[in-house]
C-alpha cells in the first residue's frame, strides 16, 4: 500500500507510517510537496488546510490514500484563550474524506498574542524553548508538557482518529 502525505515534515510522515502500519500492515509512505497557507487560525482554516494537503498529496501521486495534517489554533469561548489542535484529513482513491484530530491544549497568552501579530507558532516556540525546528522534534506540546507527551504522539492520535471509518468499515459503509 502506498500513502502520500502532503508535507515535508518528517515527524508527520513518521506518525502516518506508524499508524497506517498498525492498521493495514506493510505500507510505503511518500512525502509530497504541497502549497499551504500561513498559520491557520480557527477550526475552519485548520480543517481546510488538512483537506487541501490531503487532496494535493493524492492528486500528485498514484497512492491509495492522500493524507494531510494541519496544526493551528482556535478560539475557545469561556476561557478567553486559544487552543492548539492538529487535524488529519485522509482522502482515498474513491475521493472519500475522513477527518480526525489530536488532543488539544491551551497556549500561553504570549504565544497567542504573537500569532495574532502574524508570527507562526513554530517560530515563537523556537525562541521560547531554544529548540530549533521544534515542530519536527518534540513540538510545542513536548516543551509545554515537559516531555510528558510530544508532537509525534498527538499526531499519531490525529491520524488514528481519521482512520476510524476504515477500521470499522461496516459501520461507516466504506
Amino acid at each position: 500500500m502506498e500513502v502520500a502525505v502532503g508535507t515535508r515534515n518528517v515527524l508527520k510522515v513518521k506518525a502516518v507510517k506508524d499508524v497506517f502500519k498498525v492498521v493495514f500492515g506493510e505500507v510505503r509512505v511518500i512525502m509530497v510537496d504541497v502549497k499551504s497557507k500561513k498559520q491557520p487560525i480557527g477550526l475552519e482554516e485548520i480543517i481546510q488546510g488538512a483537506v487541501s494537503r490531503a487532496r494535493q498529496a493524492i492528486d500528485k501521486t498514484n497512492a491509495e490514500y492522500g493524507v494531510g495534517i494541519e496544526a493551528g489554533i482556535y478560539d475557545v469561548p469561556c476561557v478567553e484563550s486559544y487552543m492548539d489542535v492538529q487535524f488529519c484529513a485522509i482522502i482515498d482513491r474513491r475521493r472519500r474524506l475522513t477527518l480526525g484530530h489530536s488532543p488539544g491544549f491551551m497556549y500561553p497568552k504570549e504565544v497567542v498574542e504573537k500569532v495574532m501579530d502574524g508570527y507562526e507558532v513554530e517560530e515563537i516556540m523556537e525562541k521560547i524553548s531554544g529548540i530549533e525546528k521544534i515542530g519536527e522534534k518534540i513540538g510545542s506540546i513536548g516543551y509545554l508538557s515537559h516531555n510528558i507527551t510530544n508532537r509525534l504522539e498527538v499526531t499519531r492520535f490525529a491520524v488514528l482518529m481519521a482512520l476510524i471509518p476504515y477500521i470499522s468499515k461496516e459501520l461507516y459503509m466504506l
